[in-house]
């Protein structure tokens, strides 16, 4: 999905902007967080945002696009809870699991 801001994302003069995560299933919904910066990570236009001070958090840049994210409908669960909790034990045991999502920047 393309977000309608993604070209000008990397621009200097979009650092420090105010943003919305309007994607409804992301934890940080509806609230308002700091621009880092915007790149493109295997083939995926993402922005690192401020989730809370001093935190980052890399979302999909499509998230912040009001448009895109209105259209989305809660469709019929594709896997269940529990091949979800199964996949993480397993990606944990093989050490591929990040604990977090959490960036730390700073002390």
């Amino acid at each position: 999905m393309a977000c309608g801001r993604e070209q000008s994302l990397g621009h200097s003069a979009h650092i420090g902007e105010e943003v919305g995560i309007h994607y409804r299933w992301h934890a940080l919904y509806g609230r308002r967080v700091r621009l880092y910066y915007g790149e493109k990570r295997a083939g995926t236009d993402v922005v690192v945002v401020e989730g809370k001070p001093g935190v980052a958090i890399a979302v999909a840049a499509w998230m912040l696009d009001r448009a895109t994210c209105a259209g989305l409908e809660l469709g019929e669960p594709q896997v269940s809870v529990l091949a979800l909790v199964e996949l993480d034990r397993l990606l944990k045991a093989q050490g591929l699991r990040r604990v977090g999502m959490w960036l730390h920047f700073g002390g």
